[in-house]
Parts: C-alpha cells; structure tokens; sequence
C-alpha cells in the first residue's frame, strides 16, 4: 500500500465518520445537535489537514 493510497483510506474513513455525525445528529434531541455539529466541523479541519498531506505527498514524489 503506497502512502497516496494509505491517505485515500484515511480519507474515506473521515467520510465515513461524517455520514455518521449527520445520522446522528438527526435523531437526537435538540440540545445534542450543537454538539454534533462542533464534532462535524472538526471534520473539515481534518479534510484541510489531509489535503496538505496530500499536496506534501505530490512534491516528495515528484507529483507537484
């Protein structure tokens, strides 16, 4: 397994604990909600954080 694809299953993994935020949130009491949304934009600082991972991976290999 290469790194790139090591980070796509990273990728798909965050994906996943979205989706599952999202699910979440929709059946849980009001009061709850703004926990899970906190949760659920932690998520896209994480996305920007593998992104650079991504574009560091590029350059190291010559891809970038």
């Amino acid at each position: 397994m290469t790194e790139f694809d090591h980070l796509d299953a990273l990728m798909k993994n965050v994906d996943e604990i979205e989706d599952g935020l999202k699910r979440m949130r929709d059946a849980v009491a009001l009061e709850t909600k703004p926990s899970i949304n906190h949760a659920i934009g932690c998520i896209q600082t994480l996305r920007d954080g593998l992104w650079l991972v991504d574009k560091a991976l590029e350059n190291e290999y010559g891809g970038g």
